[in-house]
């Protein structure tokens, strides 16, 4: 359906534009040119920022973005602006800017970390011209600075006496990338094996996330203990897509014991603190 407008009574009775600042022109006022290139000057200011890094179609098969400035990696970026840049006929060109402060395109998709770059546009193109053009720069806003990330955890409160499997949590808030895992045990166990150890595994539909689990051994001593503060084997998580997860995903913490010695003290109140990077 499309937008409406308001009743011609209320647009006919408004003076000033409550927002924008601007005046609207009366009914019957002369010389209309004047206040209408008034009007015009006015709207073009308050959209200025609008203009900011736009796409438009420069020539048959050529893409122009206006000037503007970004936030790139946690820096201010500057892009000059350009006014010819070559697309790929009969092809879907996705376009960005990178951290430099220059345009780029790919026939490919655009890169997959979305930190490093600021999507502007997809031009789809024919043989011969540009077919339709899709501004992405409105993405941005929902683009996650470099350096942010959020977390997730999941526990349990009781004695591991045989390790516990498959708790689910979630559902994850964004589409993301684990980045590391953080293990706590406020009782740790005690064993002759000073190799025993409680580890967490982070799974995504069954299939780990890490390649090598958080774990706390018998060895780091007995009571609080956790890799956040240097105990045990830190998580090393996969790399590349293989640690992605999805907005709305179920995960699942496995807390598996490992016990080749005599255990006098079950480990106990176990904790996975998993961190993510918004993608």
């Amino acid at each position: 359906m499309p937008e409406l407008h308001p009743p011609d009574t209320q647009l006919l009775a408004l003076g000033a534009h409550p927002d924008l600042g601007f005046d609207f022109i009366p009914t019957g006022l002369t010389p209309y040119f004047v206040e209408f290139r008034r009007l015009a000057n006015r709207i073009a200011d308050a959209a200025r920022l609008a203009n900011d890094l736009r796409p438009y179609a420069s020539g048959a098969l050529t893409l122009g973005i206006y000037p503007g400035r970004a936030r790139i990696q946690a820096n201010d970026t500057a892009f000059a602006g350009i006014d010819s840049l070559a697309l790929t006929p009969s092809a879907t060109n996705s376009v960005w800017i990178d951290a430099n402060g220059q345009a780029q395109t790919s026939t490919t998709g655009f890169p997959e970390d979305r930190t490093n770059h600021l999507r502007i546009a997809q031009a789809q193109t024919d043989a011969q011209s540009i077919s339709q053009l899709t501004d992405l720069r409105a993405a941005a806003a929902y683009q996650a600075p470099a350096d942010s990330k959020f977390t997730m955890d999941v526990g349990f409160a009781g004695t591991l006496n045989a390790g516990v499997s498959g708790l689910v949590f979630g559902p994850v808030p964004a589409n993301a990338r684990l980045v590391d895992v953080a293990l706590t045990i406020n009782q740790n166990l005690i064993s002759d094996n000073p190799n025993d150890k409680v580890e967490a595994d982070i799974q995504r539909n069954g299939a780990s996330l890490l390649d090598t689990p958080p774990a706390i051994l018998a060895s780091d001593g007995a009571g609080f203990q956790s890799t956040a503060q240097g105990a045990g084997v830190p998580a090393t998580p996969k790399t590349g897509t293989d640690a992605d997860v999805l907005q709305g995903d179920l995960l699942t913490v496995h807390f598996p014991i490992t016990a080749n010695g005599n255990i006098s003290l079950q480990p106990a109140r176990v904790y996975a603190l998993v961190i993510f990077q918004p993608q």
